[in-house]
């Protein structure tokens, strides 16, 4: 019901044309994105791929709103690669809709960036969490002993998130 009035008002304010009307309801399902509804948004965003009909691959307009679209879909599911795939291609579409539009390409180009800071601090992560724990099995941990006195504590930020959000 949510996507189908959000999907009528911003027809109603946006155009009636088949293209406008698929550009719409990708804008739609990036919305449904933002506000976390990640079930809703990949129902609205498979259903307009299928009913661009290969819209998406020849009008830039299309497929620039269904690259932005999956690309947001996929950044905030933490699906780097997607992410970066749809980006690359948002970028496309843009230059060739209209190469002027610097905060258009701007604001693609800031969602690239957020993929690497991503996946930077994914790895910085990654490894200072091994460290610390072959560190901590050198001194005569086990492996009980290094999830309460590493692992957990490292956690507890990001388990009082999760607490707070979900």
């Amino acid at each position: 019901v949510y996507t189908n009035r959000l999907v009528a008002l911003l027809s109603a304010l946006h155009g009636t044309t088949h293209e406008q009307t698929l550009e719409v309801r990708y804008l739609a399902a990036q919305t449904m994105v933002f506000k976390a509804d990640f079930p809703g948004a990949k129902t609205a965003l498979d259903a307009a791929d299928r009913d661009s009909g290969g819209l998406a691959e020849i009008k830039p307009a299309v497929g620039l709103a269904a690259a932005k679209a999956w690309g947001n879909y996929h950044l905030h599911r933490f699906e780097v690669s997607q992410a970066e795939e749809h980006f690359d291609k948002a970028l496309k579409f843009q230059l060739m809709k209209d190469p002027t539009d610097a905060k258009s390409i701007f604001t693609i180009n800031l969602n690239r960036v957020q993929i690497y800071k991503h996946t930077g601090r994914v790895k910085e992560a990654l490894t200072l969490a091994e460290e610390l724990q072959e560190a901590a099995q050198i001194d005569g941990c086990t492996e009980l002993g290094v999830f309460w006195r590493i692992v957990l504590p490292l956690s507890k930020p990001i388990l009082a998130t999760m607490g707070l959000f979900y």
